[in-house]
Protein backbone atom coordinates (compact mmCIF):
# COMPACT_ATOMS: atom_id res chain seq x y z
CA UNK A 1 0.00 0.00 0.00
CA UNK A 2 1.50 3.36 -0.97
CA UNK A 3 1.67 6.55 1.08
CA UNK A 4 -1.34 8.22 -0.54
CA UNK A 5 -3.58 5.24 0.18
CA UNK A 6 -2.41 5.16 3.81
CA UNK A 7 -3.04 8.90 4.18
CA UNK A 8 -6.56 8.57 2.77
CA UNK A 9 -7.24 5.61 5.06
CA UNK A 10 -6.08 7.58 8.11
CA UNK A 11 -8.28 10.54 7.17
CA UNK A 12 -11.25 8.21 6.68
CA UNK A 13 -10.63 6.67 10.11
CA UNK A 14 -10.41 10.12 11.66
CA UNK A 15 -13.69 11.17 10.07
CA UNK A 16 -15.59 7.96 10.73
CA UNK A 17 -14.79 6.32 14.02
CA UNK A 18 -14.63 2.55 14.04
CA UNK A 19 -18.22 1.43 14.64
CA UNK A 20 -19.18 -0.54 17.74
CA UNK A 21 -21.19 -3.73 17.39
CA UNK A 22 -24.38 -1.74 18.01
CA UNK A 23 -23.74 0.55 15.03
CA UNK A 24 -24.22 -0.31 11.39
CA UNK A 25 -21.09 -0.44 9.28
CA UNK A 26 -20.95 2.36 6.67
CA UNK A 27 -20.84 1.41 2.99
CA UNK A 28 -17.39 1.01 1.49
CA UNK A 29 -16.11 3.90 -0.56
CA UNK A 30 -13.81 3.33 -3.49
CA UNK A 31 -10.95 5.82 -3.43
CA UNK A 32 -8.71 6.46 -6.40
CA UNK A 33 -5.10 7.12 -5.60
CA UNK A 34 -3.57 10.45 -6.59
CA UNK A 35 -0.19 10.39 -8.26
CA UNK A 36 1.63 12.60 -5.71
CA UNK A 37 1.51 13.42 -1.99
CA UNK A 38 1.05 17.12 -2.80
CA UNK A 39 -2.00 16.18 -4.84
CA UNK A 40 -3.50 14.55 -1.74
CA UNK A 41 -2.84 17.68 0.32
CA UNK A 42 -4.28 19.91 -2.41
CA UNK A 43 -7.40 17.79 -2.80
CA UNK A 44 -7.93 17.67 0.95
CA UNK A 45 -7.73 21.45 1.25
CA UNK A 46 -10.20 21.93 -1.63
CA UNK A 47 -12.72 19.52 -0.11
CA UNK A 48 -12.56 20.79 3.46
CA UNK A 49 -14.34 23.96 4.59
CA UNK A 50 -12.80 27.00 6.22
CA UNK A 51 -13.29 26.53 9.97
CA UNK A 52 -13.32 29.11 12.74
CA UNK A 53 -14.46 29.56 16.30
CA UNK A 54 -18.11 28.60 16.95
CA UNK A 55 -18.32 26.25 13.93
CA UNK A 56 -19.68 22.77 14.59
CA UNK A 57 -19.90 19.46 12.76
CA UNK A 58 -17.95 16.65 11.19
CA UNK A 59 -15.23 18.85 9.69
CA UNK A 60 -14.51 20.25 13.17
CA UNK A 61 -14.40 16.69 14.50
CA UNK A 62 -11.88 15.78 11.79
CA UNK A 63 -9.80 18.83 12.71
CA UNK A 64 -9.91 17.89 16.39
CA UNK A 65 -8.91 14.30 15.58
CA UNK A 66 -5.91 15.56 13.62
CA UNK A 67 -4.97 17.95 16.44
CA UNK A 68 -5.26 15.08 18.92
CA UNK A 69 -3.05 12.87 16.73
CA UNK A 70 -0.45 15.66 16.53
CA UNK A 71 -0.60 16.28 20.30
CA UNK A 72 -2.18 19.75 20.29
CA UNK A 73 -5.33 18.77 22.21
CA UNK A 74 -6.38 15.90 24.46
CA UNK A 75 -8.83 13.18 23.35
CA UNK A 76 -11.43 14.34 25.88
CA UNK A 77 -11.44 17.77 24.14
CA UNK A 78 -13.07 16.23 21.03
CA UNK A 79 -16.49 17.90 20.97
CA UNK A 80 -17.23 18.62 17.29
CA UNK A 81 -17.44 22.27 18.39
CA UNK A 82 -14.74 24.76 17.43
CA UNK A 83 -14.22 26.09 20.94
CA UNK A 84 -11.48 28.03 22.78
CA UNK A 85 -9.25 24.94 23.16
CA UNK A 86 -9.50 24.12 19.47
CA UNK A 87 -8.82 27.71 18.47
CA UNK A 88 -5.75 27.88 20.72
CA UNK A 89 -4.49 24.55 19.39
CA UNK A 90 -4.88 25.80 15.81
CA UNK A 91 -3.03 29.03 16.68
CA UNK A 92 -0.20 27.03 18.30
CA UNK A 93 0.05 24.82 15.21
CA UNK A 94 0.03 27.85 12.90
CA UNK A 95 2.75 29.60 14.95
CA UNK A 96 4.95 26.51 14.97
CA UNK A 97 4.77 26.24 11.18
CA UNK A 98 5.11 29.97 10.44
CA UNK A 99 1.55 30.54 9.27
CA UNK A 100 -0.46 33.62 10.21
CA UNK A 101 -1.78 32.54 13.63
CA UNK A 102 -5.39 33.68 13.38
CA UNK A 103 -6.99 30.43 14.56
CA UNK A 104 -8.86 30.03 11.27
CA UNK A 105 -8.36 26.77 9.39
CA UNK A 106 -8.23 27.62 5.69
CA UNK A 107 -6.61 25.88 2.75
CA UNK A 108 -3.02 26.61 3.85
CA UNK A 109 -3.63 25.29 7.35
CA UNK A 110 -5.50 22.20 6.08
CA UNK A 111 -2.65 21.46 3.63
CA UNK A 112 -0.02 21.82 6.31
CA UNK A 113 -2.03 19.71 8.77
CA UNK A 114 -2.21 16.97 6.13
CA UNK A 115 1.50 17.27 5.41
CA UNK A 116 2.53 17.15 9.06
CA UNK A 117 0.11 14.28 9.77
CA UNK A 118 1.56 12.47 6.80
CA UNK A 119 5.16 12.88 7.92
Amino acid sequence: MNKQAVFIAVVMLLIFEIPSYSQSVPQQVQVTEPSQNSAVQSAASKELPVLKKRDIGDAVRLLQNILITLGYVQPNDRTSKFDEKTEQAVKNFQKKYNLFADGVVGSKTWSLLAGVLWD
